[in-house]
């Protein structure tokens, strides 16, 4: 993932302006992952993660693993790993202590909450 100072600049000043009562982040590549991206989320997070934390991020979604999972909150955010509608592949999550729940046995799709 490549970010420029132009978008972290922009990121962090949308959240910082920002007097939602959810701020809610999408992207593409997790934060968080107990699957085969777990590198490439770690450079993720260095990117993002402390923008998203001081921002006041209170959930984010991603998708690129091919599976559904859930993760403890981490420093405060929630996150959502949801990627399996193009192809699924079995065995790729692998036990992690921050998952909370994790499916790759079916295609699916986070639906999001409207309403209070």
């Amino acid at each position: 993932m490549r970010l420029d100072r132009e978008q972290l600049a922009w990121l962090d000043q949308t959240l910082h302006a920002s007097t939602a009562d959810w701020k809610i982040a999408f992207y593409h590549h997790p934060l968080y992952t107990s699957g085969q991206y777990r590198l490439r989320a770690q450079r993720t997070r260095w990117w993002l993660e402390s923008l998203f934390v001081i921002g006041g991020v209170d959930v984010g979604f991603s998708g690129h693993e091919h599976f559904y999972e859930r993760l403890q909150p981490q420093r405060g955010v929630q996150y959502f790993t949801s990627g399996a509608r193009g192809a699924l592949r079995r065995g790729d999550s692998r036990p992690d202590s921050r998952v909370l729940a994790t499916r790759q046995s079916n295609f699916g799709v986070v639906p999001l909450l409207s309403g209070r």
